[in-house]
């Protein structure tokens, strides 16, 4: 293993925890599988850019956040309407007023 690498994931499970080290065994146990859970990532990163094959993903430019950005507004407000149609069909059925699935239905029933 290149010695930087080894070096960065050691630093990282110490500096994670931070402070010396306990001598309870239980501290200890806890202390070993956080810095498992700690390591898990790293070693993860370490090893994909060790593979030459690897292929990394560009960075989105602000137009794509921008689009997704709209993309993600819309399906919210698709989906608030969605559910407040609901509970006025709900609603409206309580006092027996029976109105189809749709939101152009629940337009021609409300003034």
């Amino acid at each position: 293993m290149d010695p930087i690498l080894a070096f960065a994931k050691n630093d990282l499970a110490i500096n994670a925890f931070g402070g010396p080290r306990s001598s309870s065994v239980r501290h200890d146990a806890q202390l070993r599988d956080a810095t498992l859970c700690a390591m898990t990532p790293v070693m993860t990163y370490c090893e994909a850019v060790q593979r030459p094959t690897m292929r990394f993903v560009p960075a989105r430019s602000v137009e794509q956040q921008d689009i997704q950005s709209l993309y993600r507004i819309r399906s919210q407000l698709v989906a608030r309407r969605t559910a407040q149609s609901n509970q006025i069909r709900g609603l409206l059925l309580k006092y027996g007023i029976v109105v189809s699935q749709g939101i152009s239905y629940i337009r021609k029933v409300i003034p």
